[in-house]
């Protein structure tokens, strides 16, 4: 079986809902939607930190073998 990095495996995923809530919260600024656009930049926050995390384990993992 072929060894993927967590943060390969899910890439698209990550990706898409990044870019997804980037795009709700530029447009919910632009509509003057605040909390919208909050909403939207928590989610984008939260993705993105997933995608460091993922990227962590990754890099820790292969520092201890």
């Amino acid at each position: 079986m072929n060894k993927k990095s967590l943060l390969t495996r899910f890439r698209w995923p990550l990706f898409i809902v990044i870019w997804g809530a980037g795009q709700l919260a530029g447009t919910a600024y632009l509509y003057k939607d605040t909390h919208m656009a909050t909403i939207g930049f928590v989610v984008f926050l939260v993705a993105f930190t997933v995608a460091v995390a993922l990227n962590t384990i990754d890099e820790t993992e292969n520092e201890i073998q």
